[in-house]
């Protein structure tokens, strides 16, 4: 039957993404699942609270891990943030620095073998699939839906977050999405952020 899942396990689960926290619909009826990213240096465990707090009405949780450990045991990262000595990447970064963008490659990666694995083992169809990410997880978010291959998602959400890293270039994003059939996309972001500017964050949806 369409709505009967099979549990995820941790035997094919994509090694990169670490644990996982999977919290089915408390009213029993497994129509959608909502994959959670969660922000940079922050944990699955914490995040899928947030989820759960919004109470949705036949849908499940999941909540992964992102593949990047953070030095000094501060959580995970989707990409590289910080030096080598623990200070925030600065911007702009010079030309040919692909730190970022590279990371976030591998991070695309371990989540398009996500949405395989819910396919393949577990009964889930891409449209039953949303996404829903925080900070760097809201990027990720974007991307994924954005040019994952195949049928689309269900749609992606991101709070607080870019769209595009600076270093991309549009051109070449909209390359890798000709062909794709877009899912419905929403960015929300506070006025009043003061890690990340509203602006930045418009500039980002130049694509």
């Amino acid at each position: 039957a369409r709505f009967e899942r099979t549990p995820l396990s941790v035997r094919d689960f994509p090694p990169r993404l670490g644990r996982f926290v999977y919290v089915p619909s408390p009213d029993g009826l497994e129509t959608n699942l909502l994959i959670l990213f969660h922000g940079l240096g922050d944990s699955p465990d914490n995040f899928v609270q947030f989820g759960q707090r919004m109470e949705l009405p036949q849908c499940s949780l999941l909540a992964i891990t992102a593949p990047h450990a953070v030095s000094c045991d501060l959580g995970h990262a989707w990409f590289p943030a910080f030096e080598d000595d623990g200070t925030l990447i600065a911007e702009p970064l010079p030309p040919g620095d692909a730190r970022r963008t590279d990371g976030l490659a591998v991070s695309r990666e371990a989540c398009s073998t996500l949405l395989s694995t819910l396919g393949r083992c577990c009964n889930w169809q891409r449209s039953e699939i949303f996404l829903l990410g925080f900070d760097q997880g809201g990027t990720v978010a974007i991307d994924l839906a954005t040019r994952v291959v195949g049928p689309r998602i269900g749609g992606a959400v991101g709070i607080s977050c870019l769209w595009l890293l600076p270093e991309e270039e549009p051109s070449s994003q909209a390359s890798l999405r000709s062909g794709i059939d877009l899912p419905p996309l929403l960015s929300l972001h506070g006025t009043e952020d003061p890690v990340l500017s509203l602006a930045a964050v418009r500039e980002s949806h130049r694509t």
